[in-house]
């Protein structure tokens, strides 16, 4: 995350208050997926929630290979 704040700033035109937004906006969201994640695994099963995360990524990751490359 941090490694993009530069670019981030520049091309949006974001100031230094606004930067810090975008990482505590990130740092909650991380954390509450952290934890639904734990609760999930939690109620059906930490190996079903394991092996889902891995189809969903996997799945992700291939579409993404997949896409046109954008231009500008």
């Amino acid at each position: 995350m941090n490694v993009a704040l530069p670019h981030i700033q520049t091309a949006l035109g974001f100031s230094d208050n606004n930067l810090a937004w975008i990482v505590n906006v990130y740092a909650l969201v991380f954390g509450g997926l952290l934890l639904l994640g734990g609760r999930s695994g939690d109620l059906l099963g930490r190996r079903r929630i394991f092996i889902t995360g891995l189809l969903v990524f996997s799945l992700a990751s291939e579409l993404g290979s997949n896409g046109r490359v954008l231009t500008t």
